[in-house]
């Protein structure tokens, strides 16, 4: 049994010292960030802290606008033709370029036409603007070319550089500590976390051939599209309700929305690191090679891995919502403490989908995934603006439950619907 062990130990090595440095990593920064949101919303209040959510989750569209589904076809493509990476990763680069100036310029539009200035002040125009410079992230580059570790050490970069000036204006110039101040640190910390990505890239970037430029582009448009198409109808789950929120409650209510939300993006974010790790894992265990068998076994293990980790996160946070809701925020928050229960559940189903979407992702059934976030997307709104202006924060946290786990549904039904033609193509 122990040299059974002892073997496993070594054939996955690399594999277990991805996952340490990456959890070890993301945890640190993770529980410090949520630390600093914490304090950061009890500073500026309910109120305010439901603005500065607000605009984040304007910017989370833009940010998912211009990514261009980079994250999840990035790591497939250069796996699959790591010869062509150079094309592949220079053509998204320039894609989200366009994109970018393209939202830009539609912002700067609305602000000056709008009539709406009490919402688009400067700081929380900055915010958004951050937040949607994160979709030039590379982590799909980094993914794909099996150096997760060094984008771990980017994202390191960049939240420490934003802790340290949030925390620079909490200590040192408490009275004056605002919108305005995160406002800066989101903007400086995102562009260094950039700057040291390309500076740290494991592959020299150059353009294509004089005249290939637009083919290239096109190309990985053309197969991004439906990825793509279905990230941006995915926030119809988990951003729009806050937008909805805001606008049917205002801010105050979304604040006390957000203070329990930012314990389940605490859960989230650690189960999403583990399914990072297992995203590499899952596009070369869907390649044709791989045998049905192989891909029953793999699957399995995931989802019981997955559901391990969340459903262990989740207990203490059902059995005691409000005793954790009081101890980490100021008392205008604790009416909202009994959404965390609601949560538990989101974080277990989230965390099963992200085995099933990387499966149908990573087996080229794009416009399947399209499909199941479509559906759910559907739902979601109607969700939205049929159970949010009854029940507030308790409708939000019910939209996003039961429109992504119809979701999660339907790319279960995709994947074990291909793992079955798995074996019928084997015998042919």
């Amino acid at each position: 049994m122990l040299e059974c062990f002892r073997q496993y130990l070594l054939k996955n090595k690399a594999r277990l010292q991805s996952v340490s440095s990456l959890l070890s990593i993301n945890v640190l920064m993770a529980g410090l960030g949520f630390f600093t949101t914490v304090v950061i919303a009890n500073k500026i209040g309910k109120s305010d802290f439901g603005v500065y959510v607000y605009a984040v989750a304007i910017g989370v569209y833009g940010q998912v606008f211009v990514r261009a589904a980079a994250d999840r076809v990035l790591v497939r493509e250069i796996i699959h033709f790591p010869k062509k990476a150079n094309d592949i990763v220079f053509a998204s680069i320039f894609l989200r370029t366009v994109i970018f100036v393209l939202c830009l310029s539609i912002l700067i539009f609305y602000k000056q036409f709008s009539g709406v200035g009490n919402w688009l002040s400067f700081p929380f125009m900055l915010i958004i603007i951050a937040h949607t410079l994160k979709g030039f992230d590379l982590q799909g580059v980094f993914d794909g070319l099996n150096k997760i570790t060094k984008h771990a050490m980017c994202h390191l970069v960049e939240r420490l550089s934003f802790f340290i000036i949030i925390w620079a204006g909490l200590i040192f110039s408490p009275d004056s500590f605002s919108l305005q101040w995160i406002a800066y640190s989101l903007i400086f910390s995102v562009i260094l976390y950039l700057c040291v990505q390309f500076k740290i890239l494991p592959i020299k970037i150059s353009m294509p051939m004089k005249g290939q430029v637009l083919g290239v582009v096109l190309k990985l448009l053309k197969k991004s599209f439906w990825v793509w198409l279905a990230a941006i109808l995915a926030l119809s789950f988990g951003t729009l309700n806050r937008v909805v929120l805001a606008n049917e409650y205002g801010s105050l209510e979304l604040g006390g929305y957000a203070a329990v939300a930012q314990i389940g993006a605490i859960a989230t974010m650690f189960i999403a690191q583990i399914a990072r790790v297992g995203n590499p894992l899952m596009a070369k265990i869907t390649s044709i090679e791989a045998s049905q068998s192989d891909r029953v076994d793999f699957v399995y293990k995931y989802c019981a891995t997955m559901f391990v980790c969340s459903s262990v996160i989740c207990l203490p946070l059902f059995l005691f919502p409000s005793k954790i809701i009081s101890t980490l925020f100021v008392s205008e928050y604790s009416e909202s403490g009994y959404l965390i229960r609601y949560f538990c559940l989101y974080i277990i189903l989230h965390s099963l989908g992200l085995v099933a979407s990387q499966y149908v992702v990573s087996a080229r059934k794009e416009f399947g995934y399209f499909k199941g976030v479509f559906i759910g997307a559907l739902l979601s709104v109607f969700l939205c603006y049929t159970l949010i202006p009854k029940y507030g924060g308790l409708g939000a946290i019910l939209a996003l439950v039961f429109s992504h786990g119809i979701s999660i549904g339907v790319y279960f039904y995709i994947m074990l619907r291909d793992i079955r033609n798995s074996k019928i193509d084997e015998k042919k």
